[in-house]
């Protein structure tokens, strides 16, 4: 029985299986990319509205401030650490409101500067930070419950005495948020470097880091999933609107640095503040810079502080006769 040869020739695959093998690794591609894009701004959201997960368990108190140390309990439940220092006869109440990933700690220097000169103040950790509740950060919107009541503290403790607000960064939109609803209660806000819309200020961010693709691309991760992980629709975290429901009236001072990227967005916050609002550009500095209080910056508050007062007094002696 005879055998044949094994052929040497190559074996032929059909074009269309190649085809089909390339297809499918695509195809493989572009679901391992989707997936990873997914995934990677889903933890990117997760992780900008979660609490710091160092909790500071109580406070240290700034040495030889006579301070008291008490707990606000908001409307909402939630309980907030804070400090508070007595007003001296005719001075003002400062409510001092830090920035995202701050606590009351952050106004250190700024409390022994307000004791100094007699101005009283009170410094809560806002929710989700430090050793106050809370467990998600909405960037302001459900700390105006905290700026409330802090507010009616001091209406407790001090009716008699002027109230302003200084608030800086996420404090200040939570301020802002705040203002319709408290209306002449406040006696004059410190508003420093409020975000303009959380759309914007996310859309700035990825811009500064990211090429205009890729940046498009992860807003559009981070907008997908916002609705699952934020406590509130992302159209409500406006500032730029609450301010046009300021009280007439009241005194706003807007503060940015001239190197900030947010100053753009703060001179709008200021145009359209329905308040007696104006605003201030401190040369030289970024938004980490308004932290810190250098002589020029407490000149700023101490003569808006001073304002306050002396417009109080005009109105208690008009009302006197």
């Amino acid at each position: 029985m005879s055998s044949r040869p094994p052929s040497l020739a190559p074996t032929l695959r059909p074009r269309g299986t190649s085809r089909r093998r390339i297809a499918r690794a695509l195809f493989s591609l572009a679901l391992m990319a989707i997936v990873g894009w997914l995934a990677a701004s889903a933890l990117v959201v997760r992780r900008l509205v979660a609490r710091p997960e160092v909790r500071v368990e109580r406070e240290a108190e700034p040495a030889g401030l006579d301070l008291e140390t008490v707990t606000l309990v908001t409307a909402d439940g939630e309980h907030l650490g804070a400090w508070f220092r007595r007003a001296s006869p005719g001075r003002a109440l400062v409510l001092l409101l830090h920035g995202m990933g701050g606590t009351r700690r952050s106004f250190g220097p700024h409390a022994r500067r307000l004791a100094s000169e007699g101005f009283g103040f009170l410094v809560p950790t806002l929710r989700g930070f430090g050793d106050s509740s809370g467990e998600r950060i909405d960037f302001g919107w459900s700390s105006r419950a905290d700026v409330i009541a802090a507010v009616e503290y001091l209406e407790r403790v001090e009716p008699e005495a002027p109230r302003v607000i200084v608030g800086q960064s996420l404090g200040a939109a939570a301020a802002i948020f705040a203002a319709e609803e408290l209306g002449q209660r406040v006696n004059g806000y410190v508003l420093e470097a409020p975000y303009r819309d959380l759309e914007k200020a996310c859309r700035d961010r990825l811009a500064r880091h990211l090429a205009p693709p890729l940046a498009a691309i992860a807003f559009a991760g981070m907008r997908l999933w916002a609705p699952l992980f934020l406590p509130v629709a992302v159209e409500r975290l406006r500032p730029i609107d609450a301010v046009t429901r300021f009280p007439a009236g009241v005194p706003a001072l807007f503060v940015a640095g001239a190197r900030d990227e947010l100053a753009g967005d703060v001179r709008e916050l200021a145009e359209r503040c329905s308040a007696a609002a104006e605003l201030v550009v401190l040369a030289g500095r970024d938004h980490e810079d308004l932290w810190t209080l250098d002589d020029e910056h407490w000149a700023l508050w101490r003569a808006f502080l001073e304002r306050v007062e002396r417009v109080e007094r005009a109105h208690a002696a008009d009302a006197s006769r």
